[in-house]
């Protein structure tokens, strides 16, 4: 069975994550890692006991918004675990189509290999996750891009129609992959409130 930490494994680099700050990661409670980053001078790529940096955590989770933060605050996207794990492959593992999305948005390498000679490729198909292995296969074809996310040439297109929840819908257009079927992702009164530290 594949495993995707080495639970023996030393931290990966030099900055120790702290345990309040992986809790925090685990809630997905943005304002207190924003306030790490910022007011303590936490290093992006600080690293947990098992060698998972908070980018790692953060994708594990599917909590896109502490990703995002984490982005900004110039955290590593080819960043490895003991193992060889990047945080694109992490995502893959468990499914987390969005965060997948904003990592290959942020131009993360799908082509990277861990120790096993595994890419993100094949951890989406060890869980066989179709609609990551669909992206993953688009974006190989096409490589998403921000400009590229216009309604009239992309390969993804948002919808502006309100879902029950209030999100907002992310279609793909069946004839690039029938595959893909919807993406949810916040709607900009969850997004601002998620910004702002107010993650239950």
């Amino acid at each position: 069975m594949l495993s995707l930490v080495d639970s023996d494994a030393p931290p990966c680099c030099a900055e120790q994550l702290p345990d309040r700050v992986r809790d925090a990661i685990d809630a997905g409670r943005v304002g207190l890692l924003r306030d790490w980053l910022t007011r303590d001078g936490g290093h992006a790529d600080a690293c947990d006991a098992k060698g998972r940096t908070a980018l790692m955590l953060a994708a594990t989770q599917g909590h896109s918004v502490l990703v995002q933060e984490l982005l900004a605050a110039g955290a590593s996207l080819e960043a490895q675990q003991s193992q060889g794990t990047t945080a694109l492959m992490f995502a893959c593992f468990v499914g987390e189509t969005r965060v997948v999305m904003q990592l290959l948005l942020a131009s993360a390498s799908t082509t990277r290999r861990d120790k096993r000679h595994l890419t993100a490729h094949n951890y989406a198909k060890l869980k066989q996750h179709e609609l990551v292995i669909a992206l993953l296969h688009q974006h190989e074809q096409q490589p998403l891009a921000w400009p590229r996310l216009a309604p009239q040439d992309c390969c993804c297109l948002l919808s502006a129609e309100d879902t029950a929840d209030g999100s907002l819908s992310a279609s793909f257009p069946a004839t690039t992959c029938s595959v893909l079927s919807s993406v949810t992702f916040l709607s900009d009164e969850a997004l601002t409130a998620a910004q702002e530290g107010d993650v239950p």
